[in-house]
């Protein structure tokens, strides 16, 4: 059985005024790292969260190798609120990695807004796995 939650670790810090301003880096990267409103999952956090839990399969081979740990996964949320182009920053190996990429593309959110549109945003999240002794 695998447990989700969102990672507080990885979440931007304020580090004071950007040398350039956000717009600029938004127009070079594609995606927001700030708005007014961030994504919130569709369902509330809770079910939100407990809905991708229920789409993890834990792999077999981890199971068996007892692999266990977290699964650090980037991705950016559209402004239609679907996730797009997740990557795992750190893995565990034995096919948990994948699972939780195919876990989180399933999520539905509400997109953030900045000045009252939606936008495409930046989010990181961690999926951990743990084996029940």
């Amino acid at each position: 059985m695998a447990h989700v939650a969102i990672d507080s670790e990885l979440q931007i810090k304020d580090s004071g005024p950007l040398p350039v301003p956000l717009e600029s880096i938004r127009d070079r990267v594609g995606y927001h790292l700030a708005a007014d409103q961030i994504p919130l999952m569709e369902s509330g956090e809770y079910t939100g969260l407990k809905r991708i839990h229920e789409n993890i399969e834990y792999p077999l081979h981890a199971r068996r190798a007892g692999i266990e740990g977290r699964v650090y996964i980037q991705f950016i949320v559209n402004e239609q609120g679907k996730v797009e182009d997740p990557e795992v920053l750190k893995g565990i190996g034995g096919g948990a990695d994948e699972a939780a990429i195919e876990a989180v593309k399933e999520a539905r959110f509400w997109p953030g807004i900045s000045k009252g549109q939606p936008v495409r945003f930046k989010m990181a999240m961690f999926i951990e796995f743990r084996l029940h002794q």
